[in-house]
């Protein structure tokens, strides 16, 4: 069982580099600095960190939908209850807990459980505070698929995640599609990276460590997929201006 990161932001960024802080389940904040790579300036390299501990709870809650297994998003607070509570650092127990409520719940469209990771706004240092406007982040979600104002209870919802992976400074896309067992990676203005297919009846957790297996093969290959997401974009710009025309003949 992997740690989760809850909530990720680069900010202050510039020709040399970025800062990029980050939280996890367990309570840490992170606070790290990447300029660019002296040996390789395709890449970026670590050149400071820094790590707190915020204090706060991790709530388990219950949702109920209506016998449809339905719910107006505008009422999603007024049918939410919270159950349990954990510390931080008892984020394991936490995620089994939740895992376990929501697989007893699997034949019962009505109702479903989450889990969310409070911290103290006094706990979080004032800059990193700064940073974001909340100080409450979700970590297993209920399932649902949304549908303009209307939460819809599914046992098979798609999934999507966005990682930021620092040595490449790029958003990564994962997609789960139950309709065709398959999950993908993308990027920004490319292509698909890679896809996999997917056992039946994926769950969240093992999306999860689908999206750790990619982010484990990119460690140590980084210029491997720096190449291979340049050319990927590359590749998009050109079927771009085939199909809508050069927008600046010559």
């Amino acid at each position: 069982m992997q740690k989760r990161i809850v909530y990720w932001k680069r900010h202050s960024y510039s020709e040399l580099g970025f800062d990029l802080v980050e939280f996890f389940e367990d309570g840490q904040i992170l606070r790290r600095r990447f300029e660019k790579d002296k040996d390789n300036n395709k890449l970026y390299k670590e050149i400071q960190n820094q790590i707190v501990t915020a204090k706060g709870i991790i709530s388990i809650e219950k949702v109920t939908f209506d016998q449809d297994g339905q719910l107006k998003k505008k009422e999603l607070t007024k049918h939410t209850e919270p159950l349990d509570t954990y510390p931080p650092e008892d984020w394991q127990k936490a995620r089994k807990k939740v895992r376990k409520l929501q697989e007893k719940a699997s034949d019962d469209l009505t109702i479903d459980y989450h889990s969310i990771l409070k911290l103290d706004e006094a706990s979080i240092p004032e800059e990193t505070l700064k940073l974001t406007d909340r100080t409450s982040f979700p970590i297993v979600k209920y399932r649902v698929k949304s549908d303009k104002e209307v939460l819809i209870r599914k046992n098979q919802p798609s999934q999507t995640d966005v990682e930021f992976v620092p040595a490449l400074n790029e958003k990564l896309y994962f997609h789960y599609f139950p309709e065709t067992k398959h999950c993908n990676v993308t990027g920004g203005e490319i292509f698909t990276l890679e896809t996999y297919d997917c056992k039946n009846n994926t769950t969240e957790e093992e999306f999860w460590e689908f999206i750790d297996d990619v982010l484990k093969k990119i460690h140590g290959n980084e210029e491997k997929f720096r190449d291979l997401i340049d050319q990927q974009r590359e590749a998009r710009a050109m079927h771009e201006t085939d199909v809508l025309g050069d927008l600046y003949p010559r």
